[in-house]
């Protein structure tokens, strides 16, 4: 039987539990951060945004580890409301780590309100960033070293610019905006990685009836490469190593579906894409994917398909989709994170909340 993650609650300053409110989990946002595994556990944190009486959104946190799945009835323990966000509020954002989650004991958690984005730690401190205007979106997942500032890109209205923000945790390192990058194509999609370098690097896809384009920045270069007659189902999956940034998509080729994978070198080269076959997409909806690499591992892929009539599949080793249904409706757009052995999905059950399903 497969397990399900651990959702255990940390006390959070002065906040009140989500059961208080009557009303059912249905209209909700959320994603999940995660930090590198210890001692063969992997801990992060759920930010749920979710629509309350009287119209207002409730933000709420949970921890979350799958270190020990065997004992469930930890599961049961509730999110814990840290805030409240205007109407509308919605890109949630929990930053991805490069060490250990616990490690740090400021963790942040972050949202949109229009032009406005908040972040907020764990002890209640509280800071914001005003945009020039409202973007399309920001892009997932937001990024953190130990001890470092959270930084996140926001992909312009127009889609053809990025602008990073980054937080600073101290008085001496105070938050900031970056100046505009202007992209040569409107952006369909965007992801962001922590490169081995030291510094954060952003994928991007531009859809056009040739194909896909594309697009990596890191730093001040802007480098871009072809994917001639296919055609992105997914957000851009990033995994940064020494030999340079790999960028993983579902793709569709007629009605074809593949694996896309593009290498685009540490050094200057040519970026090199290669395709693994994963059978027709007749009724592929979208898709989300993620890689799973930790230091001294060989990366693996792990992805979810959703379908017109509702099902889901899950891409086992060999390119091949098996059935594969979540015990509570995943939340959308689909969250899939990095755990010590597999996958997990964020889903959230109208009744009793948020959990993390193994996939």
């Amino acid at each position: 039987m497969r397990r399900r993650a651990l959702l255990a609650v940390a006390a959070i300053g002065v906040a009140r539990q989500a059961g208080a409110a009557a009303a059912p989990w249905t209209e909700v946002m959320g994603d999940a951060g995660y930090g590198a595994p210890a001692l063969s556990t992997q801990q992060g944190d759920l930010l749920l945004l979710r629509h309350g009486p009287g119209g207002n959104v409730v933000v709420l946190h949970k921890p979350w580890d799958d270190g020990d799945g065997d004992r469930p009835q930890r599961s049961q323990q509730q999110a814990i409301e840290i805030a409240t966000a205007a109407l509308g509020a919605n890109d949630p954002l929990v930053p991805v780590r490069d060490g250990p989650f616990w490690r740090d004991p400021a963790r942040w958690l972050l949202w949109r309100e229009g032009a406005v984005v908040h972040a907020v730690d764990t002890t209640l401190r509280r800071q914001s960033l005003q945009l020039p205007m409202s973007p399309a979106a920001l892009l997932r997942p937001a990024l953190q070293r130990s001890g470092g500032p959270v930084e996140v890109f926001a992909l312009a209205a127009n889609r053809r610019s990025l602008r990073r923000l980054c937080f600073g945790r101290t008085a001496g390192n105070p938050s900031r905006l970056f100046e505009e990058v202007s992209l040569p194509l409107p952006a369909g999609a965007g992801s962001a990685a922590l490169t081995s370098a030291g510094g954060i690097a952003c994928g991007l896809w531009s859809d056009h009836a040739e194909g896909t384009t594309l697009m990596v920045h890191e730093g001040t270069a802007l480098r871009h490469s072809e994917l001639r007659g296919l055609h992105p189902l997914s957000a851009p999956a990033m995994l940064a190593g020494p030999d340079g940034l790999r960028i993983g998509l579902i793709v569709r080729q007629g009605d074809a579906l593949s694996l896309s994978e593009t290498l685009f070198p540490q050094r200057a080269g040519d970026a090199v894409t290669r395709l693994m076959p994963l059978g027709p997409a007749t009724t592929a909806l979208g898709a989300t994917l993620v890689y799973r690499g930790w230091d001294g591992m060989p990366p693996a892929v792990h992805a979810v398909l959703s379908l017109a009539d509702g099902r889901f599949l899950r891409l086992q080793s060999g390119g091949i989709w098996a059935p594969f249904e979540p015990p509570a409706p995943p939340l959308r757009p689909l969250v899939l994170v990095p755990g010590v052995r597999a996958a997990w999905l964020l889903c959230c059950d109208p009744a009793s909340g948020p959990l993390m399903t193994e996939v």
